[in-house]
């Protein structure tokens, strides 16, 4: 099993039904407290990450424990994120609801239609009976597949596609509101972002519903524009308040974001998660690909070592403390409800001769569950 890593800090807008205004965020970020990268270097891609999984700056014995230096600069550990300055006292009763450790344990295959080689993970709601899927085609072409199930245990039938009239899309996650009736889908060029829904499960997304007008603060009015934000990796948290990306147009540094939603139905401009740990390394980034729905655990994919990580919460805080690799093997993690399950890419049949998850290309993939 991969082992876990240390620690990081970052504060986000906490249980808070709607954040102010784009003019001022109610919450901050932290820089977490050592600076040094889960790779220890910025050597390329395949030689990161050794096949333990150790962590190159924090031994074993302190992978749980937060040091002194945890704490944010300003001193406020508390909810600071809610309007009325208090914390959110069940959020600090509760301990998150996902695993803080993880077993290579069997994957099961889920029952869905689907092609013979390079299926991705794209999206699946927290109570498991609507999910999204990407084919890539000779040519590069991505389509965007979804269906919905009865039962968390049941086979995805009826496939329906996003309209290719709403592409070209991009090879990676879009997002899905918690009731399965909203999907959120980035370009191929990362310009902009469309939101389209549906009436009810077991209908299509109506293509007449598109629209971008939510994300005007995250990508901006492209008409004259000499430059462009350029958006990608979008997660929704299940509350539909958060939502969660990667800024590509940024080249070093932390390019995960997040944005609040306004009151108005838009995404507030978003604030960066600052954390060395889910900084940059060389050309290689952090992408989130999921969070509980407890909020507590944010979920993404480690471009440096290919690895799936988690990165926890601290209860009643607004700050992330540790970081943990995802020892199943797969990518693009994406939890459930209770956290009991946790959706991945990966390959099959799975390879076990190195215990890991494999780039080769052409890659056979299709969608798995842990446990």
């Amino acid at each position: 099993m991969r082992s876990i890593r240390s620690a990081a800090l970052l504060a986000l807008c906490l249980g808070v039904p709607a954040c102010s205004s784009s003019s001022a965020h109610p919450f901050t970020f932290e820089p977490d407290d050592t600076g040094a990268d889960d790779a220890g270097t910025d050597a390329a891609k395949d030689s990161t990450v050794a096949d333990s999984g150790s962590d190159a700056t924090t031994s074993d014995a302190n992978q749980d424990t937060a040091t002194a230096t945890d704490a944010p600069s300003d001193g406020v550990a508390s909810d600071s994120a809610k309007a009325d300055g208090t914390t959110d006292a069940a959020d600090a009763a509760a301990p998150p609801k996902c695993a803080k450790a993880y077993s290579d344990i069997p994957t099961t295959t889920v029952s869905y239609p689907h092609a013979a080689t390079g299926d991705r993970l794209a999206a699946i709601t927290w109570d498991e009976l609507t999910m999204a899927w990407l084919t890539t085609d000779a040519g590069g072409a991505v389509t965007i597949h979804y269906a919905d199930r009865a039962g968390r245990d049941d086979a995805f039938v009826t496939t329906w596609t996003v309209p290719s009239s709403l592409g070209p899309f991009p090879n990676e996650s879009v997002a899905l509101s918690a009731d399965g009736l909203t999907m959120i889908v980035a370009s191929a060029d990362h310009k902009s972002l469309t939101q389209v829904t549906r009436a009810a499960r077991g209908t299509q997304f109506d293509p007449a519903s598109a629209t971008g007008a939510p994300f005007v603060h995250l990508v901006g009015d492209p008409v004259g524009a000499t430059s462009f934000k350029l958006v990608g990796d979008v997660v929704l948290s299940k509350d539909g308040q958060w939502l969660f990306y990667t800024d590509l147009a940024q080249t070093s540094g932390t390019t995960l974001q997040m944005a609040p939603r306004l009151a108005d139905g838009t995404w507030d401009g978003p604030t960066p998660i600052i954390a060395s740990r889910l900084a940059m390394v060389a050309s290689y980034r952090r992408r989130p690909s999921g969070i509980s729905s407890d909020k507590l655990t944010l979920f993404y994919l480690d471009e440096t070592s290919n690895t799936s990580m988690v990165a926890f919460r601290v209860p009643g805080t607004t700050l992330f403390d540790q970081f943990y690799a995802y020892a199943p093997t797969g990518t693009w993690a994406m939890p459930t409800d209770a956290c009991d399950r946790v959706y991945l890419t990966a390959e099959i049949p799975p390879d076990k001769s190195d215990g890991g998850f494999d780039a080769e290309t052409p890659l056979v993939t299709g969608i798995v569950h842990a446990p």
